[in-house]
């Protein structure tokens, strides 16, 4: 799995899984939230079947996603 920081705090986890299934199998993807407000906390998962997924969203470092330049 990979981390993912800086995310917009309104995204939800069907974007994450659009953005990076793409790069290979996506089993999971866990956003962190406030378990309060539901509102994310900006940083989450993505769990991948295998490394070949894992090595191409680490390709992603400094993209964007959602209008923000996320850490992989």
């Amino acid at each position: 799995s990979v981390f993912l920081g800086n995310l917009p705090f309104d995204l939800q986890e069907e974007a994450v899984w659009e953005a990076f299934s793409s790069l290979g199998s996506v089993e999971a993807v866990r956003l962190i939230r406030d378990p309060q407000t539901q509102q994310g906390k900006g940083f989450g998962y993505v769990t991948f079947a295998d490394k070949v997924g894992v090595e191409a969203a680490l390709a992603r470092h400094e993209t964007t996603l959602a209008g923000r330049t996320i850490r992989v």
